[in-house]
């Protein structure tokens, strides 16, 4: 085969990959936590959101959709034994509360905080993970489906955590 035949063959390859989306954000360099250990501050740093969308099932390419954004929710934690009370600054601003929703800790030492929570009337289960050394945390909700979509969808952020 000429070498022009096997450019033509990669360039219809390739034609119908998309180039993966990349952003890079300056690693955050936070203090190790000395204020309080039971309230703190997250900033959303970077964001995904995995999804497939209705009108793509089953089509010649089309599918599932992954999305990589810079994120700019701003969270407040609150802990109260073995509750950890979650408002994002768009929840705040709709007007819901932390206590509607508090998610369950696993586990809380000096170093590692997890919760979790499934909102049985949604079939929503958030994860939230925060390494207190680091003060980098990561916050994850699945859902079995998308709000336009009837399709399971997933969202998750990096974070940038700060006692307060």
């Amino acid at each position: 085969m000429n070498k022009l035949v096997l450019l033509f063959i990669a360039i219809i390859l390739l034609s119908g990959c998309e180039q993966k989306k990349v952003i890079e954000i300056p690693y955050p360099t936070t203090a190790k936590f000395k204020g309080s250990q039971d309230r703190y501050f997250c900033e959303a740093l970077i964001g995904t959101q995995v999804y497939a969308p209705s009108e793509t099932i089953g089509k010649i390419n089309k599918g599932v959709i992954g999305e990589v954004f810079k994120g700019t929710d701003k969270i407040s934690i609150k802990i109260e034994g073995n509750k950890l009370y979650f408002l994002t600054g768009a929840s705040f601003e709709v007007g819901d509360t932390a206590e509607e929703n508090p998610m369950n800790i696993i586990h809380n030492d000096s170093h590692i905080l997890l919760a979790i929570d499934k909102i049985e009337s949604n079939l929503i289960v958030s994860v939230f993970t925060l390494n207190k050394d680091t003060g980098i945390g990561n916050w994850s909700k699945i859902k079995p489906y998308g709000l336009l979509t009837g399709n399971p969808d997933s969202q998750s952020y990096c974070l940038k955590c700060e006692s307060r």
